[in-house]
């Protein structure tokens, strides 16, 4: 009997605490929300989502949703913004335990306007406050309107109006009657079936100090900025943005405070606010993108029947953006380039090996268009006939005495051409697939490549007077490599597919590399079981 009891007693036990841990888990509510386009109903990714009163920030992600938990039960108001969209405000009530819906539809279209502020503060001997609102439509006047919703303690100065383009209207706040401590409410400003808010409260005693919260954004696609660093002067502070490009600035006298923020990528920018008392100034700020340029090492090249190959390089002049470039196709028909297009790091260059692909039959001129970010610069570019150029006269070049190493019998390796322009020596072979598929996933290690697959082998070349060259350039179906880093492309089966190798530095007295040794891997290796990972180009004289 008393074992009957204590079994009793032990799950009433139990029981308790269960009951207990499910009130303490009710005791609080969430918003979970899915944001989509207006048009079409396709969620949106990017769009930044503030919560007050808390001040919570978040960014939907690439299924259009966000959400905020550990919420107080109490109504709040969810405001979503997102560059070529119509800012939207939501008033929602969370539950405790209860999961509250934040569904919104984004209309696209230009945002008109904006507030200054995004919240007041009121007290005992604060009784009057102020916001602005701004018209930002860059074509068109605008009409706004006050709603009558906001709180019955509280008075506006005008509750409708016209502002032009360009132009803001300050709206008197003032306090008419003393509400109960703690009060709180919202100011909704409409423009066009647009709607913003600012959050009110009344506080028990004199509030001394406010705020500045923004967005930064880029100027052109109105995406949020994240890792932008943003500093505040006079006080000296700084942060960083988040994810979804939100900065906060507390506990700042009243005031005129200088925000500067700097984004790699982007040209520098800085605004002036006006802090007050007791209020959260707005202050969003757009950054333009730095402006891509860049340059061509030589602008004229002069070919002749025995000068058949040049180079010239792509600089990149800025020091914080990558950019891709391309060379256009109208390329003279009698010359080929050793690549068509690629990436260049910042402050980084690409040489761009340009050889005779023909010989005319007459005097030739044309052009090589590079472009980057849509920015076009040329090479001009000449065949004399019957030039001696600087051999002295026609060389036949001659590579029956290479020996090559295949690496497996479905991968047959040939050479094009080994010639030098200057200090530097471009090797190009051709690699012909006959048996192995399509390799999707084809890799060549360049002789200091810094990441190498178990059993894999990087690149070698070695001179006729026994010297190393850890640094060449090795290129592959428009794709580049470095030294360290190792370049994977698409080899086609039944196609040929040439690999360029750039080696700088060469002195004038090298005629000949006595090993080109070319590292190479299909992956996966359980596939298609390559039987050496290494081509050998043996005794390869320089023209």
């Amino acid at each position: 009997m008393k074992m009957i009891f204590k079994a009793i007693v032990f799950i009433a036990f139990v029981a308790g605490i269960a009951a207990c841990t499910k009130d303490e888990a009710e005791t609080t509510g969430s918003i979970i929300g899915l944001v989509t386009r207006g048009d079409n109903g396709e969620p949106l990714d990017g769009v930044s989502v503030s919560l007050n009163p808390g001040g919570k920030t978040a960014t939907t992600g690439s299924d259009g949703r966000y959400e905020f938990v550990s919420l107080e039960p109490q109504q709040y108001t969810v405001q979503l913004m997102k560059g070529g969209y119509k800012t939207s405000t939501r008033r929602i009530t969370v539950v405790a335990g209860e999961v509250a819906s934040g569904d919104v539809q984004l209309t696209a279209g230009e945002e008109e306007f904006d507030l200054s502020v995004s919240s007041l503060t009121f007290s005992e001997s604060k009784t009057t406050s102020s916001f602005d609102i701004l018209n930002i439509s860059v074509s068109k006047e605008i009409s706004f309107s006050i709603l009558a919703s906001y709180p019955s303690w509280l008075s506006v100065s005008e509750k409708s109006g016209r502002i032009p383009k360009g132009g803001q209207r300050s709206i008197v706040v003032k306090k008419i009657n003393t509400p109960a401590v703690g009060s709180e409410g919202y100011i909704t400003v409409e423009v066009a079936g647009s709607t913003k808010q600012i959050y009110v409260t009344y506080a028990a005693a004199a509030v001394t100090k406010g705020s500045v919260s923004g967005f930064i954004r880029d100027s052109d696609s109105g995406s949020a900025l994240k890792n932008a660093n943003v500093s505040l002067s006079p006080g000296e502070k700084s942060v960083t943005t988040g994810s979804d490009g939100s900065y906060r600035f507390d506990n700042l006298e009243s005031g005129t405070y200088t925000v500067s923020v700097a984004c790699s990528g982007y040209k520098s920018n800085s605004k002036t606010f006006a802090v007050a008392a007791g209020e959260v100034t707005s202050g969003d700020i757009a950054l333009s993108p730095e402006a891509v340029d860049f340059r061509l090492s030589k602008t004229e090249l002069a070919f002749t029947a025995s000068g058949r190959l040049q180079s010239f390089d792509i600089v990149n002049l800025s020091s914080s953006r990558s950019v891709e470039w391309k060379i256009l196709g109208s390329l003279p028909a009698w010359l080929s380039v050793s690549e068509n297009s690629g990436t260049l790091l910042p402050s980084g260059q690409r040489a761009i090996s340009v050889s005779l692909k023909s010989t005319p039959a007459k005097d030739e001129q044309g052009y090589i268009t590079v472009e980057v970010a849509g920015s076009t610069k040329q090479v001009h570019v000449t065949f004399t006939a019957g030039g001696s150029g600087d051999g002295g006269g026609d060389v036949k070049e001659d590579y029956s005495s290479v020996q090559i190493s295949q690496c497996d019998t479905r991968l047959k390796a040939s050479v094009v051409s080994c010639q030098r322009v200057g200090s530097t020596v471009v090797f190009t072979c051709n690699l012909l697939n006959n048996g192995l598929g399509d390799v999707n996933d084809f890799r060549i290690y360049p002789p200091s490549s810094s990441s190498l697959i178990s059993d894999g082998v990087r690149s070698k070349i070695i001179d006729d007077s026994q010297s190393d060259y850890p640094d060449a350039t090795i290129s592959f179906r428009g794709g580049s490599a470095s030294s360290y880093r190792t370049i994977i492309g698409l080899l086609p089966d039944g196609v040929a597919s040439k690999v360029v190798v750039t080696i700088g530095n060469v002195p004038g007295s090298v005629k000949k590399f006595s090993l080109i040794k070319l590292g190479v891997y299909a992956y996966p290796d359980s596939q298609y079981h390559l039987v050496n990972k290494y081509i050998d180009f043996k005794n390869v004289p320089v023209y």
